[in-house]
């Protein structure tokens, strides 16, 4: 008989009587604020919010395993120097979800993630403290895997723990990395081998991966939701199209997975530029959202208000986006800041397609100024906002301060982002933009930067190719183009118009 599968995870701080009075406080906002982001980047993988539950322990829920170790990452980070120990049951529930209170939620995934966190207790020594449960046999052998990683783990220095933090939550290289932290490439690799970090990251990989396809997307999973859990992979390798088919082939049965459905499905199609389709999902979406779904039916609005801003249809995105900050604005609960920012970075995205350039830059630069005395590890957000102030820069043709503004943008990519990521992507090409700009001004006529221009815009326009992003890839060429009339390169100059015509034909 096919089951319904939800992965359950507790958190419980280390010897948490010992930390001292005052890092008491801060460890317990810098917790709380990384469980907000949590919820927030992975809204359509948690089925029930994180929260501190008893003043040293946290809890919530996932639909799937696909980021079950990036979001355990992001929690241990919060409150390093100190440890956490980490329960992940697998299985059912017996209680119905609530989105807002995992305090609710009970049944065999949650005792399981409990059995966890009672082993974990008897033991005294390790980094990494994860154990895993559930109904599967299998489990005793991904939990020796793990001991294994403790075992390691436990003899590292504090600059293998400090380097490991990094390198495991980056899609980098180990050159751009070791830029990024100003030591030597050599120095950062010496470190990390004898951390054994290929084998860990391999271990973590493969468990990943197991877990993934032995519950996910097994057999014993009921049909639309391994279906479903299909159709995510696919959204976060950039397979959209994939992604749409999938989700598209499913018939669900509660308003619940419906909304998922829909919701993921206007995502997808905003990511490949189907505006008209976005809407129409989000506005169907709209209809299953209850009460207890309030961040929901914001990001519905959100979805919507943002392909009427791309379709030019400024009065019906104002009317989405207002919808979106009048809930927020009247929801009580902390974590609607980061909505609030997410919302109203988006009316700062209407406000420069209405080529009002100065409310937008305000906008952005509060968003920053939150961010950093605030969510100061968020870098991601850091990073979009500042290619979102870049690209207002260039519209305005102060390409200089684009080009700096970028630069910053381009360096936290680099260090976080996978090379086929679309925001990565659209960063290369704001940055050629910004190169192809000072050259017209004659701010930058030496051929490395030139060069450097044609590398980024055509780095981008492989990214766009591949997920489908045709508008994006229009601008590409149209960027190609004039930075081929400024360099005088007549062959790829009538390489890229060619590309452009039979683009815009179609």
């Amino acid at each position: 008989m096919a089951v319904r599968n939800y992965c359950m995870i507790i958190g419980d701080i280390i010897d948490s009587k010992k930390i001292l009075d005052d890092d008491r406080y801060k460890i317990q906002e810098n917790l709380k604020r990384a469980l907000e982001k949590i919820n927030f980047d992975y809204d359509t993988s948690v089925c029930s919010q994180f929260c501190i539950t008893l003043g040293d322990e946290l809890q919530g829920g996932l639909i799937n395993t696909r980021h079950l170790f990036k979001i355990i990452n992001r929690i241990k980070k919060s409150i390093l120097p100190y440890k956490i120990r980490f329960g992940i049951g697998i299985g059912e529930l017996s209680t119905a979800i609530n989105f807002n209170l995992s305090l609710e939620t009970d049944g065999p995934a949650y005792h399981e993630a409990r059995k966890g966190i009672d082993e974990l207790k008897k033991e005294k020594t390790y980094e990494y403290g994860y154990r895993i449960y559930s109904a599967n046999n299998s489990d005793c052998i991904l939990n020796s895997l793990l001991k294994v990683i403790d075992n390691i783990s436990s003899s590292w220095t504090k600059s293998q723990k400090k380097y490991m933090d990094i390198v495991m939550d980056s899609d980098s290289d180990l050159k751009k990395i070791a830029n990024y932290l100003n030591i030597a490439t050599s120095t950062l690799s010496r470190t990390l081998s004898r951390a054994n970090y290929k084998l860990i990251k391999e271990v973590f990989e493969n468990i990943e991966t197991y877990l993934f396809e032995e519950y996910d997307l097994s057999k014993k999973q009921m049909p639309y939701i391994a279906l479903y859990n299909e159709a995510c992979k696919y959204y976060d390798a950039n397979q959209f199209a994939e992604a749409i088919t999938a989700l598209k082939s499913i018939s669900f049965y509660n308003n619940i997975d419906k909304l998922n459905q829909l919701l993921l499905l206007s995502m997808c199609y905003t990511e490949i530029g189907e505006r008209h389709k976005a809407i129409k999902c989000a506005t169907e979406g709209l209809e299953y959202t209850t009460m207890g779904f309030i961040y929901r039916r914001v990001k519905l609005y959100n979805m919507i208000g943002i392909n009427y801003t791309d379709l030019e249809e400024t009065d019906h995105a104002e009317e989405a986006f207002n919808k979106a900050r009048e809930i927020i604005s009247n929801d009580p609960n902390p974590a609607s800041a980061i909505w609030y920012n997410y919302t109203i970075g988006n009316i700062a995205r209407l406000y420069k397609s209405q080529r009002k350039y100065e409310q937008a830059k305000k906008i952005y630069l509060e968003i920053l100024n939150t961010l950093e005395k605030i969510f100061p590890s968020d870098k991601l957000t850091y990073m979009q906002v500042l290619s979102n102030l870049g690209n207002i820069y260039i519209e305005e043709h102060k390409y200089k301060k684009a080009y700096e503004i970028l630069q910053e943008a381009l360096t936290l990519a680099e260090i976080y982002l996978a090379k086929d990521n679309k925001t990565f992507a659209t960063i290369k090409l704001y940055i050629g933009e910004a190169i192809v700009g000072l050259c017209t001004d004659s701010q930058a006529e030496d051929l490395d930067i030139q060069e450097k221009a044609f590398i980024m815009l055509n780095d981008a326009l492989k990214v766009f190719a591949m997920i489908k992003y045709e508008q994006a890839i229009i601008e590409c060429y149209k960027t190609l183009i004039n930075l081929c009339t400024i360099t005088g390169d007549k062959i790829n100059l009538r390489y890229y118009k060619e590309l452009l015509a039979k683009k815009e034909e179609e």
